[in-house]
């Protein structure tokens, strides 16, 4: 119990501290924006609420790990190097990288393929944030003790791997003193197409995943493989950030349907995570796991927003 209600504040705090620098950034481009943001934050955190309670203090008392530790640190280790390497000594990049490793994982390693796969997302880091394969084993050494504690909580919502790699990551570059990076906002133009293709991503990882079964691993996989290898030379100025974004969508789409139902709720949950994307350029860049932790966040929000939509309609 106590070890599940740790998780559960780290993975909550760290989103909702990436979410804070969405809304700030988006009250200072333009108060408009503001708005939203905040609707977000705040379905976030209701959602929180109800997972607390749910877990908690209702009838669902929470169920034990059936996680074999060693063999789940090895997993994630293991996802987190191999990634590392492939995207920066091989050169295939982080999207491309991940992407072959979850695939990989989730064909040969099919009881860890979760494991593996967030350990990829640990090995997306950036060299300018974590340069050493030392430092990179010891964030996934990390993410992998968050890995365990929050075994039993958040179960179904997409990007919750991603989160606990984005600890990892982000408490070993504090460690080391390396710094984040930062990105500029788009123009008008390129936000549209992030919301685009993050919406597609969303949705289409998730029909991948659950009415072709492929799972959520495979599905999230394949989808970045894709965009990771199609949209940079197909669009040369715009896709390189766009597979990025594809690749994230993908984790929302990793959502299982007793969390998102249908394919509408994932429309919602890929334009609130193209929303955060977009907003989220300028702080904490270059830690693995960021993609996953927007997806999360995204996850959580969409599915408050869409009970309360559910909701309100049956009232009526």
């Amino acid at each position: 119990m106590l070890s599940a209600t740790l998780g559960f504040f780290v993975l909550a705090a760290m989103t909702a501290t990436l979410l804070t620098h969405a809304l700030a950034q988006a009250t200072r481009l333009t108060p408009i924006w503001g708005a939203p943001m905040i609707l977000v934050l705040a379905a976030f955190l209701y959602q929180c609420r109800n997972e607390w309670t749910r877990i908690f203090h209702a009838a669902h008392p929470v169920a034990s790990s059936r996680e074999t530790p060693a063999l789940t640190v090895l997993a994630i280790v293991t996802g987190a190097l191999t990634t590392f390497i492939l995207a920066n000594a091989v050169g295939l990049g982080p999207v491309v990288g991940a992407s072959l490793v979850g695939a990989i994982g989730a064909l040969i390693a099919r009881n860890k393929a979760a494991a593996v796969y967030c350990g990829a997302f640990v090995g997306m880091v950036s060299q300018d944030c974590l340069y050493a394969s030392t430092h990179v084993t010891l964030a996934a050494l990390l993410a992998a003790a968050v890995f365990l504690l929050a075994a039993p909580v958040f179960n179904g919502f997409g990007g919750k791997l991603g989160t606990i790699a984005f600890i990892g990551c982000v408490a070993m570059a504090w460690l080391t003193g390396n710094p984040l990076s930062q990105a500029p906002i788009p123009a008008a133009n390129v936000k549209a197409l992030i919301v685009l293709f993050s919406v597609a991503a969303s949705m289409g990882t998730f029909s991948l995943s659950t009415r072709l079964k492929l799972g959520p691993v495979m599905a999230s996989a394949l989808v970045g493989l894709a965009g990771g290898l199609l949209l940079p030379p197909l669009m040369p100025e715009t896709g390189p950030m766009l597979a990025v974004v594809v690749i994230c969508a993908s984790f929302t789409g990793m959502s299982s349907r007793e969390r998102l139902a249908d394919e509408r709720r994932l429309a919602l949950a890929g334009l609130i995570t193209g929303l955060i994307f977009i907003f989220t350029l300028p702080a904490m860049g270059g830690a693995g796991g960021k993609l996953g932790t927007i997806a999360f966040a995204s996850s959580l929000a969409a599915k408050s927003l869409a009970d309360r939509a559910t909701h309100r309609s049956k009232d009526e």
